[in-house]
């Protein structure tokens, strides 16, 4: 089962010059839907408003972006799911306190680690460098 962030979200549904292409060719691979967490859908949402109000975009097209990914998640091409919260942030504090003195990771790299093994994931896709370390750390495989 493949888990993906928001730093791979945003890149598929707003062009960025060094991951855009990277993130279609690698979604256009799946054989199977791809899990997000609660968390993945806010920090997608989150960032796409973000550029919208920093003009990065203009609003019509943070819309589109955002309606092109909730039919994307009616259509099934990801699939979602209510997590316990109170079992990932006991999870994400254990992994806080296991990889962050060595590895520097920042809460949201936890809570996202946590959920992802929650869902049960075995392969994880970001394009954050710190977070692919931790997930490799706690034995996913990383998609590249």
């Amino acid at each position: 089962m493949i888990y993906c962030d928001s730093s791979f979200l945003v890149p598929l549904y707003l062009y960025e010059k060094t991951s855009s292409e990277k993130a279609g060719k690698v979604a256009a691979g799946w054989q199977e839907a791809a899990w997000i967490s609660p968390l993945g859908e806010l920090e997608f949402t989150n960032a796409v408003c973000r550029k919208i109000f920093a003009n990065d975009i203009s609003s019509e097209a943070g819309h589109h972006a955002l309606r092109d990914f909730r039919q994307d998640l009616q259509a099934k091409l990801f699939r979602w799911t209510n997590l316990n919260l109170a079992v990932m942030f006991r999870d994400a504090t254990q992994l806080s306190l296991l990889h962050t003195p060595t590895g520097g990771h920042r809460s949201l790299d936890v809570l996202h680690v946590s959920a992802a093994k929650l869902l049960g994931a075995t392969q994880f896709l970001s394009f954050d460098d710190r977070l692919n370390r931790l997930a490799k750390a706690e034995g996913m495989k990383l998609i590249r």
